[in-house]
């Protein structure tokens, strides 16, 4: 059995937040519930569209707050696309560093090599079915909380 990412992006005095991209509130709820389940503990932060997301970041860059943990994100939403928030998080350092899987309706050759060349650490087609909605978000939360184990601590990224 796998390990619980119940400890996901931690440090030994702080719980990295983790942020979620996504305008369908039926995903929104499937997040919540998977996170739930897994027993994370680290603060979420929902945002429904890349505009908001952008700008999220920029007041966590601007009142020096960490950076998040994991960002998990859509490609298409209603007030422009992950692209930006991709392009965003690149051009600033202290953003560029923080893993980012992009999950999308759209698995074309030609976004995932966009994803990929703006930062996405993975890209995936967005499962048809709840469940395998579900799954796929288990696998990613448990993949990254054991990447974060054995990474050094965010201080010496700098």
């Amino acid at each position: 059995m796998a390990e619980s990412p119940k400890s996901h992006m931690t440090t030994r005095t702080h719980q990295f937040p983790i942020i979620v991209v996504a305008d369908n509130p039926k995903d929104i709820i499937l997040y919540k519930r998977t996170f739930e389940r897994l027993g994370i503990t680290n603060p979420i932060v929902f945002l429904v569209t890349a505009e908001r997301a952008i700008e999220y970041l920029k007041t966590v860059e601007a009142n020096s707050r960490s950076a998040p943990g994991l960002i998990v994100m859509e490609l298409r939403m209603p007030d422009g696309d992950g692209f930006q928030v991709l392009r965003w998080l690149q051009e600033h350092p202290t953003f560029s560093i923080v893993p980012t899987v992009v999950i999308t309706t759209s698995a074309s050759l030609e976004e995932t090599t966009t994803a990929y060349k703006w930062g996405a650490n993975a890209v995936f087609a967005k499962p048809a079915t709840s469940s395998r909605r579900e799954h796929l978000l288990r696998v990613v939360l448990e993949f990254w909380s054991i990447a974060a184990k054995s990474t050094p601590p965010r201080e010496s990224w700098r």
